[in-house]
């Protein structure tokens, strides 16, 4: 059994695994961060033969962080083939700060006016003892 991208946490003292964009039979595509640094990372997931996938680094399991030029063009051809849907690439986009910054068409709910009687008044939540 290979090892989940989503368990991929290596090295922890450089980066940080922020979401799994695409997980496929054989490669991994994931934003993080590298140094503090938003990024797109791939990786190609292991098999029964390779549970580790690669890269490995020092035995572990690793992603390699692909370079800003690449971010754009791997989106678009992701969309383009339909692995990822187009509003997750605006988002993964509006994450990482590429691209064009396009309003999504997302869902809103109306739960109708706010109850006059309603208050958001720390004491009147959590009590008047200020804590």
């Amino acid at each position: 059994m290979y090892i989940s991208p989503h368990a991929v946490k290596s090295p922890k003292e450089h980066w940080l695994l922020i979401d799994v964009v695409v997980e496929r039979p054989g490669w991994s595509l994931a934003v993080g961060e590298w140094d503090g640094d938003r990024c797109l990372a791939a990786r190609w997931n292991g098999d029964d033969d390779r549970p580790k996938g690669n890269p490995v680094s020092h035995g572990m399991p690793t992603w390699f962080v692909l370079p800003p030029e690449f971010v754009e063009p791997v989106l678009a051809g992701l969309e383009g083939r339909n692995l990822i849907s187009r509003e997750r690439g605006q988002l993964t986009r509006s994450y990482l700060g590429v691209g064009k910054s396009e309003p999504l068409d997302l869902p809103s709910h109306d739960l109708g006016p706010w109850p006059e009687t309603a208050s958001l008044r720390r004491e009147e939540i959590y009590g008047d003892d200020g804590r």
